[in-house]
C-alpha cells in the first residue's frame, strides 16, 4: 500500500455484508477454509474485490477475487494462452515460454 490507499482494521465479530459492503477491497488473514469462502462470496454480491493470504512458515497461500472482468488486447488479436518455462532473475527479468505447450484445463 501507499500513502493514498486508506487501510482499516476490522475484527470478525465486525464483519457483516453491510460493513464489507463499504469497501472496494477486503484483505483478510488468518480466515479457514469455510470463513473465507463465506466472505468472498458476500464481498462478490457486493462487488468488493477480495484477497485472503496466509503464511505457515516456509508456505504461504494467497487467493484473489476479484470477480467478473474482462482482458483486452491492444492490438486487436485474440489473447494467446502460454505456459512459462521459467524466469530468470536478472536485471532484465527473462521470462521463457514453453513453445505450444497449453493448460490442460478446459472451459467449463
Amino acid at each position: 500500500m501507499n500513502c493514498y490507499v486508506k487501510v482499516d482494521t476490522i475484527s470478525r465479530e465486525a464483519l457483516t455484508a453491510e460493513t464489507l459492503a463499504k469497501y472496494t477491497l477486503v484483505f483478510a488473514t488468518e480466515l479457514g477454509f469455510v470463513e473465507q469462502v463465506k466472505y468472498a462470496t458476500i464481498c462478490r454480491e457486493k462487488g468488493v474485490k477480495f484477497v485472503s493470504a496466509d503464511c505457515f512458515g516456509a508456505a504461504c497461500r494467497i487467493t484473489n477475487d476479484y470477480g467478473k472482468f474482462e482482458v483486452l488486447d491492444k492490438n486487436g488479436e485474440e489473447p494467446v494462452e502460454v505456459m512459462i518455462k521459467d524466469i530468470e532473475c536478472s536485471e532484465r527479468g527473462l521470462v521463457t515460454l514453453l513453445d505450444g505447450a497449453k493448460h490442460s484445463y478446459e472451459d467449463g
